[in-house]
């Protein structure tokens, strides 16, 4: 939970590593799937963060010549100044197509936060949305720009919610609209928590069982 923006959260180098970008990844969150993921830069990822980039559209039959990682073939891209918050996990929606199955990319705008918890499985997540702890986000759910989705609610799969709408239960439905004010208040809040966090020198670092290959 974002709470004053003076008081500082001192990071051990030990237990976080900075990425060239700016983003903050806890040497107890897992990434797979490394280069299919995309970190536009000063992202924090709390421990036990599960990031699936390894759940990724392919193309198939297309000669191996064409095969190259491209915006279209990442598994998750994400903006700036986002939160992940603790055992939350982040994974790509999949659905069979013509006897196919395949997975579409998981988009996050900037100023997004993710609470403890959290499953998500959205396609689309806009700038400043605020989901609370221990929400599930369905398959191919579109959440727009500024939305808050209240700790504990569930949207099921496809669920589309709209831009600066409050949403809350099992399944969520909507219970209010958010102030005009909200994006200006959202995107300041974002920035000032994450110059909260200060790294902190370790005497010796560690990153057990953690790669850190997204791109950043």
């Amino acid at each position: 939970m974002i709470s004053s923006f003076a008081e500082s959260i001192p990071v051990s180098s030990s237990t976080y590593q900075t990425t060239s970008s700016g983003n903050l990844i806890s040497v107890r969150a897992r990434i797979y799937g490394a280069t299919a993921i995309v970190l536009h830069g000063r992202n924090v990822v709390e421990p036990g963060v599960i990031l699936r980039g390894d759940l990724r559209r392919y193309l198939g039959s297309a000669p191996a010549s064409t095969k190259k990682e491209s915006d279209g073939q990442m598994a998750i891209v994400m903006g700036r100044y986002c939160r992940i918050g603790e055992d939350s996990v982040i994974r790509p929606p999949g659905k069979t197509t013509k006897g196919i199955f395949n997975y579409h990319k998981l988009k996050i705008a900037d100023c997004v936060d993710v609470g403890e918890r959290c499953v998500v499985e959205a396609l689309s997540i806009g700038k400043g949305v605020k989901i609370g702890h221990d929400c599930t986000i369905g398959k191919f759910t579109v959440i727009g720009d500024y939305a808050i989705i209240e700790p504990g609610s569930i949207l099921p799969p496809l669920s589309v919610v709209p831009a600066l709408t409050r949403w809350a239960g099992n399944p969520a439905c909507i219970i209010g609209i958010v102030p005009e004010t909200t994006p200006e208040i959202v995107d300041a809040k974002m920035r000032a928590e994450y110059k909260r966090y200060k790294i902190v020198k370790a005497s010796s670092a560690t990153a057990d069982n953690h790669k850190d290959g997204a791109r950043t």
